[in-house]
């Protein structure tokens, strides 16, 4: 059964979804309407509402230029590939948290040969660093991958 655009609605809850989505990027709706080619922003305002249905190709556009995953806009659930992507990135998380202990561990056995009088201090420096750059890489990417994840309802 094909899907004929005259009896195809998206609904309110697009409409709330795509109008509270558009205000959190900062966008107003004549900036938005402009940005997809419509000349006033009555049409943005009669999608938000529900009055009006966008093609495919104005959702695509919607969903490019808010930064937001084309399956969520449309049905307000993660699409297969975001929640492929979550359990990819808690894993790469766990890794680099299993390597900082490792170092960790590695740094306390320096420690305790430092305290018999061994020369470890150059290498626990390295640990110490290395520990500090993965922390930092760990937080950097959490943060970019929330901010995108967090438009959808989720996060790492």
């Amino acid at each position: 059964m094909a899907i004929h655009e005259d009896n195809f609605s998206l609904g309110k809850e697009f409409g709330a979804r795509l109008c509270s989505l558009r205000k959190k990027r900062g966008f107003t709706q004549s900036e938005l309407a402009q940005k997809l080619g419509y000349k006033t922003s009555a049409s943005v305002s009669n999608i938000e509402s529900g009055a009006a249905t966008p093609n495919i190709v104005t959702l695509t556009k919607i969903a490019a230029i808010l930064s937001i995953d084309l399956h969520w806009l449309i049905t307000g659930t993660a699409s297969p590939a975001v929640k492929r992507l979550k359990p990819f990135a808690v894993d790469h998380f766990a890794l680099r948290e299993k390597e900082m202990t490792n170092l960790r561990s590695e740094g306390a056995e320096l420690g305790i040969r430092e305290s018999m009088g061994e020369p470890t201090g150059l290498r626990r420096d390295q640990i110490a660093e290395e520990i500090e750059n993965r922390r930092g890489y760990c937080v950097q990417v959490r943060k970019s991958l929330n901010e995108v994840l967090d438009d959808i309802g989720e996060s790492i």
